[in-house]
């Protein structure tokens, strides 16, 4: 969406408003910290706004979170190497794309660093610097509320205030449209009950102010409803948080921190408001639980893999390209109408992926993303006709086998591969799409490498599809001999 980048005006405006409520609040602006509070019992409340105003109507936000820049070498525990080292090259891209295209407003949703020391944020800073200069000119403002990783260090706050001249609860209106970010509170994705205040308070504001308006809610932690990808690793506080926010079907609510793919169906959900997975910029997780000796999976829990080691997956680092997930949202907003449009985002390739999500009249619970909606109108994976599976030695045990992924416009996250050996044991291996957590929503090719064909005989090969909804595509097979 091409829109003229020149500001006829842009202000930060102070006004106390009386009209709205029994209890005047101001909005003010960073630069000078105008300060004003609301009384919630004993709590009082931050009830700042920052007003920004544009000569147009089409706004532009870009979504990202979850970059975790890596402290200093002798910080980072084992576990982290390899895995957090991409985040900074992911977010540079990410801010040149957004540069480029004038956001309006950039959001960072939380764990932007892995530990909260200054070593990560110098690093964010040094990175800004690249793209807007040290002078940090025309740069547009953020929103980036503290998720549980910015508290993994002393005095974590202090520090995040100082070294990103940000606060962690900031509400901003742009051309009349509220956006709300909410940190959180401690290293468990907790919320206190002055976090929990303050967004009850601004969306009290927000509602008084234009009841019709959707409302942007920014926050690290996810709910566990209805399926929503990623929302098991909620809050302590969830329960608490849903209750402020379920009052509101005008809010849509982005939250980060389980760094699941954005392409499940299931990882923008609507029940009583919408809520929107950002994925991550750093690299993708999944469902891995060990069993109690620490090396199988638990086949009773669950889990994105099954036998990962015959296809030669023994940890999660060992998964093609898992640092490579760049992914998050471009959001286009017309301001008069309040209609929004979503957009899945790779910042590495530089492409849009999936369908775009459109959003109008939310105060009316115009909802066509529910559970039960997304399974009603469930299609199947298909593999193309003439689809065939190609197998060829690697090594003495092991085969290379590839074959086009499927297409039918429905997203796979899952392909099950079940293998008949020559004396009739049979083994089935699952594992993820790599379209799935790539964002790849055109042809390709899936490959693995089978590590347990040791026995010499026909082999026969069955493979099908599974989407995100559980659909399945229908089998096709290939036999091989191994001599």
């Amino acid at each position: 969406m091409m829109k003229d980048r020149f500001y006829r005006y842009v202000v930060i405006i102070y006004i106390t408003i009386f009209a709205f409520c029994p209890d005047s609040y101001a909005a003010a602006s960073t630069s000078t910290g105008l300060a004003s509070g609301h009384k919630a019992g004993d709590i009082v409340v931050d009830t700042m706004i920052q007003r920004l105003s544009f000569d147009r109507k089409d706004l532009f936000v870009g979504i990202i979170s979850d970059a975790q820049f890596a402290e200093e070498d002798k910080l980072l525990s084992p576990g982290h190497f390899g895995c957090v080292m991409k985040g900074p090259r992911h977010f540079l891209s990410a801010m040149k794309y957004f540069k480029q295209k004038g956001a309006d407003m950039v959001v960072m949703n939380g764990d932007m660093v892995n530990g909260g020391h200054e070593s990560a944020y110098n690093t964010y800073n040094m990175l800004l610097d690249e793209v807007y200069g040290k002078e940090r000119k025309d740069i547009p403002p953020f929103i980036y509320p503290m998720g549980n990783h910015e508290y993994y260090c002393p005095d974590s706050e202090n520090t995040f205030k100082r070294l990103t001249g940000l606060k962690p609860d900031t509400h901003y209106v742009l051309n009349g449209i509220h956006f709300i970010g909410v940190s959180c509170s401690d290293g468990l994705g907790g919320y206190s009950n002055e976090r929990l205040a303050y967004l009850k308070r601004h969306l009290e504001l927000a509602v008084m102010e234009n009841s019709s308006n959707p409302i942007i809610v920014i926050s690290h932690m996810p709910f566990d409803v209805d399926e929503f990808y990623g929302g098991k690793y909620c809050s302590a506080q969830s329960k608490e948080m849903y209750d402020i926010l379920k009052k509101y079907p005008q809010v849509v609510y982005f939250c980060g921190h389980s760094h699941f793919p954005i392409f499940s169906e299931k990882s923008f959900l609507q029940r009583d408001f919408t809520m929107v997975n950002t994925g991550g910029i750093g690299y993708f997780d999944l469902d891995w639980n060990l069993s109690s000796d620490g090396k199988t999976l638990d086949a009773g829990k669950p889990n994105e893999y099954l036998n990962p080691h015959l296809i030669g997956i023994y940890d999660q680092q060992d998964i093609y390209q898992r640092d490579a997930f760049n992914q998050g949202w471009d959001m286009y907003i017309d301001s008069q109408n309040g209609k929004i449009v979503l957009q899945r985002m790779d910042y590495t390739l530089m492409r849009p992926f999936g369908k775009p999500i459109v959003l109008e009249n939310l105060y009316k619970k115009n909802f066509n993303r529910t559970l039960n909606r997304l399974y009603q109108q469930a299609k199947s994976p298909v593999f193309e006709k003439g689809t065939s599976v190609s197998v060829k030695t690697v090594n003495e045990g092991s085969v290379e086998i590839s074959f086009d992924a499927a297409a039918g416009d429905v997203e796979v996250q899952h392909y099950v591969m079940e293998m008949v050996y020559p004396d009739g044991e049979r083994k089935k291996v699952k594992f993820m799409s790599r379209g799935f957590y790539l964002g790849w929503d055109f042809p390709y090719k899936e490959f693995v490498v089978y590590n347990d064909c040791k026995e010499k005989g026909e082999y026969v090969l069955s493979l099908k599809a599974i989407s995100s909804l559980g659909k399945e595509s229908g089998i096709i097979k290939k036999s091989f001999v191994v001599r």
